[in-house]
């Protein structure tokens, strides 16, 4: 995945847009794949099939049961996936292979940090905001699970 991601980054020109864009052409695959999951397990429920028999059209029943019912899986994946889009661009920085060096990283100032050990100021607050970063997106992604998983719930 980084490896992709790192060849087509020193290939183009990089700024944000086409990070952010390489990023997301390589992290829609396994929400693609809990998605499809989460569709078939959908499909196979009594009120599908009730539907079916009653002589529903496929795009009622993708758009009144499935798709409704599928939307849980993209909003409890959604801030997990950010939490990987955040790491991978800091990681992308600190190789060198993210943003252009006249844009502000989180990647970029750990290099520095790295590069000058006696500037603790750098690495500090670096660290500090990047793992409380990653720290809250965790927190929202778990909240999430929690208030959308029934089963959860019902234990």
């Amino acid at each position: 995945f980084l490896y992709a991601i790192i060849f087509l980054a020193s290939l183009l020109e990089p700024s944000l847009a086409i990070l952010i864009l390489i990023l997301v052409a390589f992290s829609w695959i396994g929400l693609a794949q809990q998605l499809r999951a989460s569709a078939y397990q959908v499909s196979a429920r009594d009120y599908v099939t009730a539907s079916r028999a009653l002589g529903a059209g496929h795009a009622r029943i993708i758009w009144r049961h499935i798709l409704p019912n599928c939307a849980t899986v993209i909003l409890t994946t959604l801030p997990f996936s950010l939490h990987g889009l955040v790491f991978s661009l800091s990681a992308l920085d600190y190789l060198g292979f993210g943003l252009p060096p006249t844009e502000p990283s989180w990647g970029d100032l750990l290099h520095q940090a790295k590069e000058n050990w006696n500037a603790w100021w750098i690495l500090g607050p670096t660290l500090f905001c990047l793992v409380g970063t990653m720290v809250m997106i965790n927190s929202i992604g778990e909240a999430l699970q929690d208030a959308f998983d029934l089963r959860r719930a019902q234990k």
